[in-house]
């Protein structure tokens, strides 16, 4: 990997380190220590670290190392440093990333000093220095390896791809507690749900209200972000969160509030719930979100969406509409008498609703 300044993302808006015109600062600060202080053995590297001053004398900081057998900067350039400081570098390979790419952000948009420079250098030998914990961290170095700006250059036609499949493979294999790491697929895959489980409250909300126009624009949202959940690759939250969205926009008869799957006919369906059962432990949230189709009581949390749904709707003297809304109360209400509770839960919707009450108000 080279850091050559015309090669380096940090330059792609015309700035070059050699004619940059920041200002150096003209002491090293109170962190920095003697040289001699360095925790340094022969044949061992150590690094990457803050170095004064530079190989060329000049009086600021700089990236560089000890190779095991001299004092290097990010050039490769041997030089005899009189004070050193450790980097203020972030705790985790996926903090490290998002910086870099923040970094690379704010360079693009406005000329860029020395600081932006060396603290991008740095954290891109750290990532590399730094052996992975988890498989999120793994795809994070193998990021870098494939970045077009930074990563390996001398790479032939075939090794691109090949990279990007082992990279793909191994996002893939993420396990749920890798999925909060930030700058990547999973933590893009997640914040887009969470907008999109947000639309379906609000555009449930607006109905209420009977705003229909303002329903139908958050409904519009919502779409348009199904879509970009649609277009994250690499992600196994974006494949279980596609595989909720697949059911319910293809398979399921009903939404219920906030999403909720509604469809009594795949309850005990074992490819289904199989499936969903799946996705849920991937992403949690979509735990409730199937409930009515996976939950050991499913039929019960699906039969109290129906009572309590029937319950809110407004009054009106339009016998036939009555009498339909009484059939589908007297269906749900039987299904729940009928149906052995298997969770607390279950019984919590068993007690909730007293059948002569809710008959005699109809």
């Amino acid at each position: 990997m080279t850091h050559e300044t015309e090669n380096h993302p940090c330059a792609a808006g015309g700035w070059n380190r050699e004619t940059s015109t920041a200002a150096a600062p003209d002491s090293p600060g109170s962190g920095a220590s003697p040289i001699a202080t360095a925790p340094i053995a022969a044949n061992r590297e150590f690094g990457p670290c803050l170095l004064w001053p530079t190989a060329t004398g000049e009086e600021r900081w700089v990236i560089g190392r000890w190779n095991g057998e001299e004092w290097c900067d990010d050039d490769c350039w041997v030089f005899a440093p009189t004070l050193w400081a450790p980097l203020p570098l972030p705790g985790n390979l996926a903090a490290a990333e998002a910086e870099l790419a923040e970094l690379h952000r704010s360079a693009t948009l406005k000329a860029a000093g020395d600081e932006i420079w060396d603290r991008f250098v740095a954290l891109d030998a750290w990532i590399a220095a730094t052996p992975p914990s988890t498989l999120s961290e793994v795809a994070v170095k193998l990021r870098r390896l494939c970045d077009p700006d930074s990563g390996i250059e001398t790479l032939r036609d075939r090794d691109v791809p090949c990279l990007q499949q082992v990279l793909s493979f191994v996002e893939a294999l993420c396990s749920a507690d890798d999925l909060k790491g930030a700058g990547t697929p999973d933590a893009a895959a997640l914040t887009l749900f969470q907008d999109w489980i947000d639309l379906c409250h609000r555009r449930d909300e607006a109905y209420e209200a009977e705003e229909d126009d303002k329903a139908e624009r958050l409904g519009e949202q919502r779409d348009d972000v199904e879509a970009k959940i649609a277009s994250v690759r690499g992600s196994r939250a974006a494949d279980a969160i596609k595989t909720f969205l697949l059911v319910m926009n293809k398979i399921v008869q009903v939404c219920g509030p906030g999403g909720q799957l509604r469809d009594a006919s795949l309850i005990g369906d074992n490819m289904i719930t199989n499936v969903l059962c799946d996705a849920a432990a991937v992403v949690p949230q979509l735990a409730e979100l199937c409930a009515p189709i996976i939950h050991a009581d499913a039929r019960l949390i699906d039969a109290d969406i129906e009572v309590g749904f029937l319950c809110e709707l407004p009054t009106t003297n339009n016998e036939r509409w009555r009498a339909e809304r009484r059939s589908k109360l007297i269906a749900a209400l039987d299904c729940i008498d009928a149906t052995e509770a298997k969770t607390e839960r279950g019984a919590a919707i068993k007690a909730r609703w007293r059948r002569g009450e809710l008959l005699a108000s109809e």
